[in-house]
Order: structure tokens, then sequence, then C-alpha cells
């Protein structure tokens, strides 16, 4: 069995969820919240590979609605880049393999995820919660649901 770590990176937050290859169900980890690529925002990061190592990371591009990447998706292959680069460093250095980035369309992700709750009737306190971890599972099953 090989885990994926799922995430919905933004600015503010990113959403973390967990799949692995033989259930192909996406579970909803956490949301962390720092900014990517900050001490804290790394550390947080390798302390759940350490904990689930995956065997890669599931990352959502930002697709525009042609179907093309937009400059936001161009900016999050660099600060995705920037962040594997600090992360597989940390587990060379710690003797472990280091960890294949895979990208996927997450096009509208975060809306449809809003768009559940809203109708599941969950308060707005609990959507701002659980949103971007919630969306990070949409993206990983995303990607699950093609092996």
């Amino acid at each position: 069995m090989q885990r994926f770590l799922g995430l919905d990176i933004g600015k503010k937050r990113t959403g973390v969820a967990l799949v692995d290859d033989q259930s192909r169900v996406a579970t909803p980890l956490e949301t962390i919240t720092f900014e990517p690529n900050t001490d804290q925002f790394i550390a947080r990061l390798a302390e759940l590979i350490n904990e689930w190592e995956p065997k890669g990371i599931i990352i959502g591009l930002p697709i525009d609605l042609k179907g093309k990447e937009s400059i936001a998706a161009i900016e999050m292959r660099g600060v995705v880049s920037e962040i594997m680069l600090n992360i597989n460093s940390m587990l060379s250095k710690s003797g472990k393999e280091e960890i294949e980035t895979l990208f996927i369309d997450e096009r509208l992700t975060t809306a449809q995820v809003e768009r559940s709750m809203k109708s599941a009737d969950f308060s707005a306190e609990y959507r701002k919660k659980h949103r971007d971890a919630l969306a990070a599972a949409l993206i990983a099953q995303t990607w699950a649901d093609t092996l």
C-alpha cells in the first residue's frame, strides 16, 4: 500500500488530506494555518510526512476555466518547487527517499466544498475551519479515482 498526501495550497491556509492506492478513499487530515514556504509551514508538512510516510504529494493546480494553466498555476508550480526542494532536502539528510510531486486540476474544488457544506447547513465558522482540508480531500479523491 502506498500513501499520498493531498494539498490544497492557499495564500493563508493549506488543506491536507490522505489517500492510499488500495482503499482509494481520501480523508481530510487538517489545515495548516501558516503561509506556504515559511519555516512553520515546512516544519508541519515535514511532521506529517514523517507520520504518514507518503510516496508522493498530490497538489491542486489552479487551471483556468478554458483548461489552460493560468498565471496562478505557474506561480503555484514555483511555490511547490520551493516547498519540495526544502522537504526533499530534509528527507535526504535523514536518509529517506525523496517524495514525488503530482499535480491535478483543482478547478472549483473549494467552491464545490463550500456549496456542499452550505447545503448541509454547516455554520460559517465550521465551513471556514474545515473547507481547506475538505478541498484537499476532494483533490486527493479526484486523483485516486483515476487509478
